[in-house]
């Protein structure tokens, strides 16, 4: 079943490229806008008399935040009836009609083979969108491979982004990996995919690490059913020190900081994730808004 029309607010634009846009919309009567990585969306403009000719798509270009905003990326198209009327009279402030998210071209459930991305100008939209999800999530993964094609270099879309994203990603090739708050194991399995050559995953969940246990199959990983505080941190032992939001659960940052830094070897990696105060100190995980349910911002302001 089709989703309803809703409105929507413009509430930034950027050209990025002569021709290229990128549009962050607001949907104002939703609290939170759910969709997959790879979905799209479709808007109803004032471009025709008939209104299925009105309707034009586009790919979301980011990933979902947990927010009622969500980013597009657009070329324009002179000869067009849609893109001319997006570039020359929507502005910031601009409400539009808006339905969705729709779409099947979204990742599989489990990434254990090596991904292609193979795209064209904006066509990278779903991509990021995906590669962003990958990364916030921390999603294990086998091999991602962009291939990205425009006519000239200055049309290259989100370039130096996914080039220091790429850097976010640590190189695992013979390394010694511990991972603080391993959960289920699925960094620990991924590292040892990626050439890790052993790899320690500490968590003080017993359920976790017995399921950990059952879904790992190599003899290069080694859970320890410990606090996060208590394990031993030998010196200089580990090339890479990595953690999935756990360390927000800590009392002492910065006592954590000096272990691994203790732990690591001379040049080694620290990879972690917490999740942002904004989301969680309030204790709802939602917006705060008024008597009248209208959203005011964050728990955190």
């Amino acid at each position: 079943m089709l989703q309803p029309w809703l409105k929507c607010v413009v509430i930034k634009t950027e050209d990025i490229t002569h021709s290229t846009r990128r549009f962050w919309i607001q949907i104002p009567e939703l609290t939170q806008f759910d969709f997959e990585p790879g979905q799209f969306v479709t808007f109803d403009l004032p471009i025709h008399e008939q209104r299925n000719k009105r309707w034009r798509s586009y790919s979301i270009a980011s990933a979902p935040d947990g927010t009622n905003i969500f980013e597009l990326v657009i070329v324009l198209m002179e000869d067009g009836l849609g893109t001319p009327h997006l570039f020359n009279d929507v502005k910031v402030g601009s409400e539009l009609i808006v339905r969705g998210p729709q779409g099947k071209f979204t990742m599989p459930d489990t990434l254990d083979k090596d991904l292609y991305l193979i795209c064209t100008g904006t066509g990278i939209a779903p991509f990021r969108s995906m590669a962003h999800f990958i990364h916030q999530k921390q999603i294990p993964h086998k091999n991602i491979h962009l291939i990205f094609g425009c006519r000239e270099f200055k049309d290259s879309l989100y370039e130096e982004e996914l080039k220091q994203l790429e850097k976010m990603l640590p190189d695992f090739k013979d390394k010694r990996v511990l991972d603080l708050g391993c959960g289920f194991g699925w960094h620990c399995i991924y590292a040892v995919e990626h050439g890790a050559s052993d790899v320690i995953g500490v968590d003080l969940s017993e359920n976790m690490l017995a399921e950990a246990k059952k879904k790992t199959d190599s003899p290069k990983i080694h859970y320890l059913h410990q606090a996060i505080e208590d394990y031993d941190y030998p010196k200089a032992a580990f090339d890479c020190v990595i953690s999935s939001l756990a360390f927000h659960y800590l009392a002492d940052f910065d006592a954590i900081c000096k272990k691994i830094n203790h732990t690591l070897k001379p040049d080694g990696t620290f990879v972690f994730s917490v999740e942002h105060p904004v989301f969680t100190a309030y204790g709802t995980q939602d917006w705060y808004t008024n008597d009248a349910g209208e959203i005011l911002h964050w728990p955190v302001d």
